[in-house]
């Protein structure tokens, strides 16, 4: 009776362990490492953004346009936090291609060409064909670069380096450059009928780096 008995128990738990269902673990999803930081003086003030200190964190993204047919695209890098006001970024400009096929952003050949032709862009007015620093300060006013004082400004990209993963395609880089930054505001004391000022903040030896997403 007893011999009986474990030979049941033996064939249940046979029957048991038949029924138990592995787990199957999906191997790991190969993913770009996305990494930014900015350092530089800013009107003679050293300051240092970091990736995942105070919430900063890289926002890429791109204005895009449509024009008979044509498409044209400006790539921005943006530097900010969800807490802190001050935030940096630079924007990229223009790659066009043609939207026949009904694409909304150019192919990675195109892409990888534009970012790695354009190292030295000129500075011009909202990056249309070259290049823009924009500046939030604490209060949280916008300030960008121009194109009329080219003397006292140089940019310079270097380790450009395209990668891709499932989520997209990314050209990283380091951004060296020195610029001055403008802010336009109204001031209606000034007679008889008030008049628009700019105010400027130069940013030197600054270094950002980050990335652009096709």
């Amino acid at each position: 009776m007893m011999k009986k008995g474990i030979f049941i128990l033996g064939v249940i738990g046979l029957v048991i362990s038949s029924c138990i269902k592995h787990e199957v673990i999906p191997a790991p999803v190969p993913k770009v490492d996305l990494y930014c930081h900015f350092a530089g003086n800013i009107q003679g003030d050293s300051t240092e953004l970091t990736q995942n200190v105070d919430f900063y964190d890289g926002v890429a993204g791109m204005n895009y346009e449509e024009y008979f047919g044509t498409a044209s695209a400006k790539y921005y890098f943006n530097m900010q936090s969800t807490t802190e006001t001050e935030a940096i970024g630079v924007m990229l400009g223009s790659i066009t291609w043609s939207i026949a096929s009904g694409n909304t952003a150019p192919n990675l050949g195109t892409f990888n060409e534009f970012c790695l032709n354009n190292d030295m862009p000129p500075y011009t007015m909202d990056a249309n064909n070259g290049f823009m620093v924009m500046y939030t300060d604490a209060n949280g006013i916008l300030w960008n670069s121009v194109d009329t004082v080219p003397s006292n400004q140089d940019v310079k990209f270097t380790d450009i380096v395209q990668e891709s993963d499932e989520w997209g395609d990314y050209s990283k880089f380091t951004c060296n450059f020195n610029t001055k930054v403008y802010r336009k505001w109204w001031d209606p004391t000034i007679l008889p009928n008030g008049a628009w000022l700019y105010d400027s903040l130069s940013i030197t030896n600054a270094e950002l780096k980050g990335w652009f997403q096709r």
